[in-house]
């Protein structure tokens, strides 16, 4: 294949570089939007001017490119080749009518080893390629309706799986054919339950998108923000990463706007002219935290305040605790924001964001220092379709308790029981004494559970 005029080059990436790349970007999209719409309409294209990218590339393109660096330059460097010499052989290069790479030439005159010119070679050829350049890997556009049908019928296949393994008469059954296959029945539901798990989605789709947003967004504030996200490789239910975006971007734009403050301002107050931003996500127990931080101004709670008492949502000489005075945010409508922007200050506020997060049978909290920052944490349960569970008898009912709830196992002895004056009990775990509930107990006083 031959090179082409921008082979053994190398790019730095700069700010200018990756705001050219961005506004191509776009300008392509508006592009093929124009055509989607001319094939669809039946209308003429649009005439889109190219000048002026085409100069912007140029110039970016005359700033940021780096030539890789030369043989003769890296043997040079590595002190297997004086100038001097490097520079009589290129002399003589120059005069010869069919003269040989240099490489060769060194070798031919005693110069350098070919060992020593190979090893130059090789890293030249390292230094010339493009950071980051990895393969890229094979992928195929599936129906996301029949994914979600497969998932769909894959659950069904755990579940009857469980339900012939549990079954009674077939436990009654002498077939040793049979126990042996019942005994690989972890084996296909582990297959099952992996293909389960790789069907769903990770959090870091949704959070990669933040990348672009918070960019726009602190150009357009005149902010400096550094992004840092965590646990993107947190698997959630590929439903619920469509429906989290457009909450977790509302908190983003409010983080930007709102929390953190302008570079004089922050090192007025001794801070890093960079606001940090932190969009995070971790399992915890049988749910799925999201969190968005930022070390900004924190929640103003006296203006909260005002503008609840102005509304009607709080009666003047009225005293909130700093919990629920934040939690005035959630109303409908409340903005403290003085001007409308394109940014906020419309109306919408994060009213929007709870009705979302409820709806996915969700809550929301805040944890806010004045001058400290802010952080929005998203409580989310987990709505995979399987849920490993632990089989429970107690009697002759059985139940399911879910493996997420279940810290411990164990089998006491009844030397381990205690009572408290003939009523409470008490049992024995590593010597520690813990209160003892009984299933009954339970039972008795809820009175809607099975049986």
């Amino acid at each position: 294949m031959a090179a082409g005029p921008g082979a053994g080059r190398q790019v730095v990436v700069s700010s200018d570089l990756v705001n050219l790349v961005l506004e191509a970007v776009d300008f392509l999209k508006v592009m093929l939007d124009d055509l989607q719409g001319s094939l669809t309409e039946g209308r003429g294209l649009a005439t889109f001017d190219l000048t002026p990218m085409k100069a912007k590339i140029k110039e970016v393109e005359t700033t940021s490119s780096v030539s890789a660096p030369r043989l003769g330059e890296i043997l040079v460097a590595q002190k297997d080749l004086s100038p001097e010499d490097l520079i009589e052989t290129l002399e003589n290069q120059k005069t010869m009518e069919n003269a040989a790479p240099l490489g060769e030439m060194l070798v031919q005159e005693g110069m350098v080893a070919p060992q020593k010119v190979a090893e130059a070679l090789v890293k030249q050829m390292v230094l010339a390629k493009p950071a980051g350049e990895s393969p890229v890997a094979d992928t195929v556009k599936v129906d996301i309706t029949k994914v979600d049908n497969l998932v769909d019928l894959m659950g069904e296949l755990v579940i009857v799986q469980s339900q012939v393994r549990q079954n009674q008469k077939i436990g009654e059954l002498a077939d040793q054919k049979l126990g042996r296959d019942l005994a690989d029945g972890p084996h296909h539901l582990g297959v099952t339950e992996n293909f389960h798990v790789h069907a769903h989605g990770a959090i870091g789709t949704t959070f990669r998108k933040m990348v672009r947003l918070v960019r726009d967004l602190s150009l357009k504030v005149g902010k400096e923000v550094d992004l840092r996200l965590e646990g993107e490789d947190t698997e959630i239910d590929r439903s619920m990463v469509e429906a989290i975006y457009d909450p977790l971007v509302h908190l983003v734009r409010n983080s930007v706007d709102h929390g953190l403050e302008t570079p004089e301002e922050r090192q007025g107050l001794v801070k890093p002219p960079s606001g940090h931003l932190w969009p995070r996500s971790f399992h915890q127990g049988g749910d799925i935290i999201i969190e968005i931080e930022d070390d900004g101004r924190g929640l103003n709670r006296e203006a909260i305040l005002a503008k609840a008492i102005d509304r009607g949502l709080v009666a003047p000489g009225q005293t909130l605790s700093p919990e629920k005075t934040d939690h005035l945010i959630f109303k409908p409508g409340f903005c403290t924001a003085s001007a409308v922007t394109e940014i906020s200050g419309r109306g919408v506020g994060l009213d929007v964001v709870k009705q979302a997060i409820t709806h996915l049978r969700g809550k929301i909290d805040i944890c806010s220092k004045a001058g400290e920052g802010c952080r929005f944490l998203l409580r989310l349960p987990l709505t995979l379709a399987i849920i490993d569970g632990m089989v429970v008898q107690v009697g002759s009912e059985r139940y399911i308790v879910p493996t997420v709830g279940v810290q411990e196992t164990l089998r006491p002895s009844p030397q381990d029981y205690f009572t408290v004056q003939g009523e409470g009990e008490l049992i024995r775990v590593r010597e520690q004494l813990m209160p003892l509930v009984r299933q009954g107990f339970i039972r008795g006083i809820l009175p809607n559970l099975p049986g």
